[in-house]
């Protein structure tokens, strides 16, 4: 195992939460090291960041910070291989719980646990992040516990995305949206309710190429004695949702899941006893069952963490390692999951207490909530840091 560097010509970026100051429009240099903070030093609750349109090319991405006063605030960015400019800015009005967001083409949903503890839906204009962030619809629904959103693919002119939910029963509901690209509308499709669930993650397996067959989604979820379920959900082109095949394992406390093929998808997991374990499944054409293949073991015990997949460059981790620094790693599958790699892992940097990350290019992102205290902005500032691996 080596450490990452900027040796290795086919570069991954990764960015990571600082207190250092970066003002609007300024240009960075990427170094392994601290960069530039996201907010000019305000703290943070937490945050996630996802890539704005999935083109490789493309630099620009949205970081959304829950900031003072439990505001969801939306920051553009645009990033580079050797810069970093901070761009348009958009606050809502109300206070946020609980939160997640996805994108494609400019449009971004976010979906939100507001005071009320109850869910709403929001779509945001990011298509020219450097001039403005506006704000288009909004839906509002019954009360949510925690939340994941994944854009699913186009339908009929109009984007589609999935949430998957703990409702206000604590049960599993996946709820499919169709947002209209120019306007930004919002219309609710089909549901669907599984059983009580804690944690809750989701990733889009297979958006199908044929709209007669239904695209398939993977959730990876605790239940009431916080063991791991992993469930195929089914969606047709009306929108409706059905459920695919399902499978049980043992006693976890936090969960992430991401897409590693059209058939293989790799949960990673926090053990009962603090380590970080890879767990890899696959699942049958239609979605109607699901085989556990693989598992790999971290040694060493993590805190908060998350995971995100780089286009043809495999699947990352982001992991506060047991003295609370950052610590990423890479992984890759082989022999139809059976087999799980730790190909690479990053030196440890700074202190986290949160994390996020995204992917969807050959760039992907990492928010995290710095919790060394500088002179001159204190602990808990939101800011970015590149990883190249």
């Amino acid at each position: 195992m080596c450490y990452l560097s900027f040796r290795n010509v086919k570069a991954v970026l990764f960015f990571v939460a600082v207190g250092l100051t970066l003002s609007e429009g300024a240009v960075a240099e990427i170094p392994i090291a601290p960069v530039g903070d996201l907010r000019g030093g305000g703290k943070i609750h937490d945050s996630k960041i996802v890539k704005l349109r999935r083109e490789l090319s493309n630099p620009d991405y949205l970081v959304a910070a829950r900031v003072q006063g439990k505001k969801l605030k939306l920051i553009g960015f645009e990033i580079g291989s050797t810069y970093m400019w901070r761009r348009s800015d958009r606050q809502t009005g109300g206070g946020v719980n609980r939160f997640d967001l996805d994108a494609i083409d400019g449009m971004v949903l976010t979906a939100f646990q507001d005071r009320e503890r109850d869910l709403r839906i929001t779509t945001w204009d990011a298509k020219y992040p450097r001039d403005r962030i506006r704000r288009l619809d909004d839906w509002e629904a019954g009360r949510v516990n925690r939340i994941a959103v994944s854009y699913l693919r186009d339908v009929d002119g109009y984007h589609r995305f999935v949430t998957a939910l703990s409702d206000s029963e604590q049960k599993h509901r996946i709820i499919v949206w169709d947002i209209e690209p120019d306007t930004g509308r919002i219309h609710r499709r089909g549901t669907a309710v599984g059983g009580v669930v804690g944690e809750v993650s989701l990733t889009v397996l297979n958006a199908s190429l044929s709209l007669s067959a239904p695209s398939l989604i993977v959730t990876a979820v605790t239940d009431v004695e916080n063991n791991l379920w992993t469930r195929v959900w089914k969606i047709d082109r009306a929108g409706n949702v059905s459920f695919g095949a399902g499978v049980g394992a043992g006693r976890i406390s936090q969960v992430g899941v991401e897409r590693a093929s059209s058939s293989i998808i790799v949960a990673a997991v926090r053990e009962s006893s603090g380590q970080l374990k890879m767990i890899s499944y696959k699942v049958g054409t239609g979605g109607d069952s699901i085989e556990r293949r693989g598992d790999y073991l971290l040694p060493g015990r993590v805190g908060v963490m998350s995971m995100c997949r780089t286009n043809n460059m495999g699947i990352y981790t982001a992991v506060e390692n047991s003295d609370k620094y950052l610590e990423m790693h890479k992984w890759s599958v082989f022999d139809d999951g059976r087999d799980i790699r730790l190909d690479d892992a990053s030196r440890p940097r700074i202190q986290i207490d949160r994390v996020a990350c995204a992917g969807n290019s050959s760039i992907n992102v990492v928010s995290a909530r710095n919790i060394q205290r500088s002179v001159d902005l204190g602990s808990n500032n939101l800011s970015v840091v590149p990883y190249l691996p």
